[in-house]
């Protein structure tokens, strides 16, 4: 996710790459990509995770959007598991007073991280839950930051997994990608961007708005409806084509 106060340089760099406020000629057929199918990933898809190991209490300063910066705070410690990759630290912010909740946080996510593939998991390093506030936050050094505030909300809507995912994308494979000529020749190439969030911030979010799409199609096609294949087809070919290419089903895998 991209803080508001990057949008001036967004636009601007649009304004480079796709011409006039980085529209394309079609309107991107959805609004956000986690909404689009809440399903693609299932709470009782299977997970990689293996286990909770609770460590210390721990002093640090993490990015709070409450604040709009990072801020000191104590948090409780845990190391998660997994079959086939490397442990995951959980910080989760001690607001919420009692240990055992804490615990419950970080195995309900460290769960849903076990169930991404592991092309996405291998450079998350680090998760930072906060009880409160609103949105996800990643960068490319491995740090996912969860502000919990709208936990109820999004596990109504069945997006926890697919917010996961989306947040993966950019720890693992946004610089990669983002970068390659194939990939910039398949946005300018496609007739619209996949959701507008993408097209408000196509360097920065085009990537994870389509990686989870592409996802869906390679790996769980059953679950996207005829009407909303119809629509991606339409839209992204190209970016599709792209994406079979570099990560075909044998990278996408658990």
């Amino acid at each position: 996710m991209v803080k508001r106060g990057l949008q001036t340089l967004l636009v601007t760099a649009a304004l480079c790459l796709f011409g006039p406020q980085g529209a394309k000629a079609d309107k991107p057929p959805f609004e956000g990509s986690i909404f689009i199918e809440p399903d693609i990933i299932k709470k009782s898809d299977t997970s990689m995770y293996l286990g909770l190991n609770f460590q210390r209490v721990v002093s640090k300063n993490f990015y709070d959007d409450r604040a709009r910066e990072a801020l000191p705070a104590e948090f409780f410690r845990f190391a998660a598991t997994y079959k086939n990759s490397k442990p995951v630290t959980f910080d989760i912010n001690m607001e919420v007073w009692d240990v055992t909740i804490a615990t419950g946080i970080a195995d309900g996510y460290g769960r849903i991280l076990g169930q991404l593939p592991l092309v996405l998991r291998t450079n998350v390093k680090h998760v930072v839950v906060h009880e409160t506030g609103e949105g996800w936050f990643a960068n490319a050094d491995g740090l996912v930051i969860i502000q919990n505030g709208d936990f109820a909300l999004n596990k109504r809507q069945g997006v926890l997994e697919e917010l996961f995912f989306h947040e993966s994308v950019h720890t693992s494979l946004d610089r990669k990608i983002e970068r390659m000529r194939g990939w910039q020749q398949a946005q300018k190439s496609d007739p619209a961007f996949i959701t507008d969030y993408a097209e408000w911030s196509p360097i920065y979010e085009d990537v994870a708005e389509t990686f989870l799409i592409h996802y869906a199609l390679v790996m769980r096609p059953e679950r996207v409806s005829r009407r909303t294949l119809r629509k991606i087809n339409k839209s992204i070919p190209n970016r599709l084509r792209f994406l079979g290419t570099l990560y075909p089903a044998s990278k996408l895998g658990l």
